[in-house]
């Protein structure tokens, strides 16, 4: 029995692990992002946030092979949620939804 439970036990285990990675980037990448936040609180014990935020993504590829693969993404981010914590239990919700409208350069084509 002591022999069955010694090799059921959790074992220390050491990792050893190499990574090589060579980068080539391929893309410049700029994002610009405003959020907008609003928190309220109900009866002490309930919370609400209301968050609305706008997105502007923009991928260039450097190469010029790769233009044509060169896009704009544009999000909208809706996040509602609420809080109810009456003493020490507690009830979270959040909602994310998100929209996005990619663009895609086709001038170079």
């Amino acid at each position: 029995m002591a022999t069955a439970l010694a090799r059921e036990q959790v074992k220390d285990v050491t990792e050893q692990t190499t990574l090589w990675q060579g980068n080539q980037q391929t893309r410049d990448e700029a994002q610009h992002l405003l959020r907008f936040t609003w928190a309220g609180r109900w009866a002490g014990m309930f919370r609400t946030t209301l968050g609305l935020a706008g997105e502007y993504r923009q991928m260039v590829f450097i190469r010029a092979g790769l233009s044509a693969e060169s896009y704009v993404d544009r999000l909208l981010h809706w996040e509602p949620g609420f809080v109810w914590a009456p003493g020490k239990f507690s009830l979270r919700s959040a909602y994310h939804f998100w929209v996005s409208y990619q663009v895609r350069d086709r001038e170079s084509e």
